[in-house]
């Protein structure tokens, strides 16, 4: 084993890696031999959560990306959980969900359009 460390957005962390090849290594330990990771690192770890918007009825995109697919249209009544955009980011497909109930009264990006975390995306009233 080799205990490295590394760093991620700022934060440095400690690991353990083992050693693969060459010399002849240990049998792997079972799950339960770990040690449990730390609430402060765990917690330190990048997450995708919506971000709080500006304006309330804006729907925020929750990661950079690229929008893939705009699936609202402009006056279109929405409830609670129906696909907005899809936004793909790191080869994987992200449905963006409406918030609430209502109707949708701007849409700010279209297919292709390259996204950032936070940016709004549809607006709903």
């Amino acid at each position: 084993m080799k205990k490295l460390r590394i760093t991620i957005e700022g934060k440095s962390y400690e690991v353990e890696v083992e050693e693969i090849g060459g010399a002849k290594h240990p049998a792997p330990q079972p799950p339960s031999a770990f040690a449990p990771v730390e609430l402060a690192h765990a917690a330190a770890l990048p997450h995708v959560e919506a971000p709080v918007s500006g304006r309330s009825g804006d729907v925020p995109c929750p990661l950079g990306g690229m929008v893939i697919s705009v699936v609202a249209q402009l006056n279109q009544e929405v409830r609670q959980g129906d696909v907005l955009v899809i936004v793909e980011a790191m080869k994987m497909n992200t449905q963006i969900f409406a918030p609430t109930d209502g109707k949708v009264t701007e849409i700010l990006v279209k297919s292709g359009d390259a996204v950032t975390e936070g940016q709004t995306l549809v607006r709903i009233t």
